[in-house]
């Protein structure tokens, strides 16, 4: 057998690198979905049964561990009747904790028995070890139990800026009271949350391509005007961020903006992006356009280096990801309605044909 580096519980106080802790979810994730596709629960997902390995070079891999109570069984039945008296219950989901306290201490035991956990390792591994449900380091075992129980969920550690957007959405998602709701592992791997910035600045020119090839253009007028430009304003109001995304930009890149105008992409009329500096069209088109404004900036030293674009504009997306953390997020969940994505954008939803991930302000 394989010899485990570490475990999660224990890697999460010693890793730097979030890029790595956010793979290692991935993994779990995959891991876990194996199992669903092949009829088993594991009932004790926790950071602990994750071990850790490194494998060739620099490659590191978390792997699911710990099948003592897993239960494999057909999914066209609507569950198995199970007594929960076993597993980690400060990793149970609501219905498990309410059915601990009944007299039968039975309930219907399904996939979303796992999803919930993973919720909680997920969390644990992006925070570093807390606990989602934990509202105070005094916090007992029965505290965490009964915060399970009531829905009362502790985001101090994943509000507090905008690039924990993307795990909160995630998470609010897997958490869901009802069972029912709680999207399946096939959906959750499709969130932005396991993007890369590669990906997740490709998805913002595919965004802008699907609204560019809108045919009629109320449509065209509804996703800019009523679907994605509120979500952003929304979000901006609750955040206390400027409407004017202009001025969330470094001094360099705002007098690059405000002192040129740049052609547009067939080479034609030239586009002035301070004409409307609350236009997030605006911004996500001057994301898209690395290749077209690359002319602009490349003899001007103050653009190319590593704090901004950098040599040949290899931290282009980076840049604008640091800067904007929240964009794929808002608009991944913005876009989800089948109507309103186009040929580019409906790869990103294979499975989440339905509206599963929701962000509310």
């Amino acid at each position: 057998m394989e010899l485990a580096t570490s475990t999660l519980e224990k890697v999460v106080r010693t890793e730097d690198d979030m890029n790595v802790l956010r793979e290692y979810c991935q993994d779990v994730t995959k891991g876990l979905s194996y199992l669903h596709e092949n009829n088993i629960i594991h009932r004790d997902l926790k950071p602990s049964n994750i071990l850790i390995f490194y494998g060739h070079g620099s490659k590191k891999t978390a792997k699911l561990a710990d099948f003592d109570i897993s239960r494999q069984f057909d999914f066209s039945r609507a569950g198995i009747t199970t007594v929960q008296n076993r597993g980690t219950r400060t990793y149970m989901p609501p219905e498990a904790i309410r059915a601990l306290g009944s007299r039968k201490q039975s309930m219907k035991l399904e996939p979303t028995f796992d999803i919930f956990s993973l919720a909680l390792v997920i969390h644990f591994a992006m925070t570093r070890g807390k606990h989602l449900f934990e509202n105070s380091e005094t916090d007992t075992i029965a505290h965490i139990e009964a915060s399970i129980a009531d829905g009362r969920a502790n985001w101090n550690y994943t509000t507090d800026e905008p690039k924990f957007i993307a795990l909160r959405n995630l998470l609010e998602a897997l958490i869901r009271a009802d069972p029912r709701k709680r999207p399946q592992t096939q959906i959750i791997l499709e969130h932005p949350f396991f993007w890369d910035t590669k990906k997740g600045h490709q998805f913002l020119n595919d965004v802008c391509t699907d609204i560019n090839n809108i045919s009629d253009p109320n449509v065209k007028s509804y996703i800019k005007s009523i679907v994605l430009q509120p979500t952003y304003s929304t979000f901006c109001t609750k955040y206390g961020k400027s409407s004017q995304w202009i001025d969330r930009l470094c001094p360099t890149v705002q007098t690059w903006i405000k002192e040129r105008r740049f052609s547009s992409k067939n080479g034609g009329a030239s586009k002035n992006y301070q004409s409307q500096p609350q236009s997030i069209i605006l911004l996500i088109e001057l994301i898209r356009d690395q290749r077209v404004h690359y002319g602009n900036w490349a003899n001007e030293p103050e653009l190319r280096c590593d704090s901004v674009f950098g040599k040949d504009g290899v931290n282009y997306a980076k840049y604008f990801e640091d800067r904007f953390p929240e964009l794929v997020t808002l608009f991944y969940t913005s876009m989800q309605p089948e109507e309103h994505q186009g040929d580019m954008l409906r790869s990103y939803y294979v499975y989440n044909a339905q509206r599963a991930f929701t962000y509310e302000f």
